[in-house]
């Protein structure tokens, strides 16, 4: 952010209640008057609140052009933050097509290798692996520029290192992810920088590739450690703290202790709401998080109470197609399917896979969970030949979007040999199973929970 508000938690929420109080008393068109509403639509972003912050901003962006230019720095920045407005507001594609257009302006008015052209063409790839469309190279080819201007390791490329491991571990290319992980925490240690709060984030992305390894209790010790170093470090309510805080809740569920996560989940949410207010996205998520803790520990009534408000408030504020919406929508379909409500289980999943296709794309990874779920409540919903068809489908595709050994593709054979057996097919059932035990050992490992499902599946079919 330009403005550089999380710094304090809640402080954009006082700079919000003075502009709207102070605004309507201002000159308007006036110099005061334009700085003002720009700090309060950096504020209203900071807040979560991105539409209302799109609003300010494209209101404010001609008066600031008449003073400044098109191509002057400051407009670069106002620019670059609409877009990032629109992105975060769920319309992915049209924040990606405004960034290149300011990156064209910045080419051709800053240079290519200015340090503000490179921040944008980071926004670029990450917006397009947002949307399903990683590109390594782009990335890798950034961090080079990078590189050719500040030197081989120098810390203005660790932003485009860290967004790179972020979207490595996103596609579930978790051993690559980590190994860019801890060369950041051993750069930031030799620079002296181990409680700095970038690096506090880094642990924190750092601790989550334990979980994709299945290593659960091990990431709780992890969060555990962590959580006491940033609050030692920014505060118990700093954004960031609630951030581990809230991921270390998170392990504690994965590690099967449901009740210790509920109870962490409840603070968290708590300070969220004093800290960030009840309808930050970060709160939601949060809220989200707790009602999918309830569902773990068998309190399905709970779960969606506290899911029917998340989604209304998200629908309300982001849209009803934004991307958190739609998380929603997915964990209340599946809590349908659990509870025995098939008929509207597969209809709301339905719903999703038509909404998801559109907002982020047929063959993102969310788009296919949501198909593989869908598959799932058509087994629990005695339709065993209907989920064949289904995961024999989502394969090829899961096999072209991300690749035969990306965690999905091997939960969708697994489903697959399901239904095989569902639909009365049990030898080859127990030849899917066996080619799924034996790559989930070579890719996941011998211990990780899928793996440990799908060996148990196979012995109760020998008992």
């Amino acid at each position: 952010m330009v403005t550089g508000l999380q710094g304090v938690a809640g402080e954009y929420s006082e700079i919000i209640r003075i502009a709207e109080y102070v605004l309507p008393h201002v000159e308007q068109q006036s110099i005061a008057a334009l700085s003002l509403e720009l700090l309060y639509a950096d504020a209203l972003h900071e807040a979560g609140r991105f539409k209302e912050a799109l609003i300010v901003f494209e209101a404010s962006l001609p008066q600031l052009v008449d003073l400044t230019g098109y191509r002057s720095r400051i407009v670069f920045q106002y620019r670059t933050q609409i877009a990032s407005a629109i992105a975060m507001s769920g319309n992915y594609r049209g924040g990606a097509s405004l960034y290149e257009g300011i990156l064209a302006d910045q080419v051709e008015h800053l240079g290519d290798f200015h340090p503000d052209t490179l921040t944008t063409r980071r926004h670029i790839a990450i917006i397009n692996s947002t949307i399903g469309s990683f590109n390594e190279k782009e990335f890798r080819s950034l961090i080079a520029d990078e590189e050719r201007i500040h030197g081989f390791g120098d810390k203005n490329t660790w932003p485009t290192i860290e967004a790179l491991a972020q979207t490595l571990w996103k596609v579930s290319r978790n051993d690559e992810a980590a190994v860019l992980y801890r060369k950041l925490l051993s750069a930031r240690a030799q620079e002296s920088m181990s409680d700095h709060p970038d690096n506090l984030s880094t642990r924190n992305d750092y601790g989550l590739t334990f979980l994709r390894e299945g290593r659960a209790e091990e990431a709780v010790g992890w969060f555990e450690r962590l959580h006491e170093d940033a609050t030692r470090v920014m505060g118990r309510t700093h954004p960031t703290t609630l951030n581990i805080e809230n991921n270390w809740a998170v392990c504690l569920l994965r590690a099967g202790r449901s009740k210790e996560a509920i109870q962490l989940f409840e603070k968290v949410v708590s300070k969220r709401t004093s800290a960030l207010g009840l309808e930050h996205p970060d709160t939601l998520e949060s809220k989200h998080a707790l009602a999918d803790a309830f569902v773990v520990d068998g309190s399905p009534k709970p779960a969606m109470k506290i899911f029917e408000e998340v989604i209304a408030n998200r629908a309300r504020i982001l849209g009803h197609d934004h991307p958190s919406t739609l998380n929603t929508c997915h964990n209340i379909a599946g809590l349908m399917s659990a509870e025995g409500r098939h008929a509207e289980a597969i209809d709301a999943f339905v719903r999703l896979i038509k909404n998801r296709q559109m907002v982020l794309g047929v063959d993102h990874y969310d788009t296919l969970r949501a198909k593989h779920d869908l598959a799932n409540a058509m087994l629990r919903a005695h339709r065993p030949d209907a989920a064949l068809e289904l995961f024999q489908a989502l394969l090829s595709r899961t096999v072209r979007a991300l690749g035969k050994d990306h965690q999905l593709t091997l939960r969708t054979r697994y489903g697959l040999a399901n239904a095989l057996q569902l639909s009365l097919r049990p030898a080859e059932a127990k030849g899917v199973r066996q080619s799924v035990l034996a790559d989930q050992i070579r890719v996941l490992g011998n211990d990780h929970p899928d793996t440990e499902q799908t060996r148990l599946a196979l012995n109760l079919l020998r008992q």
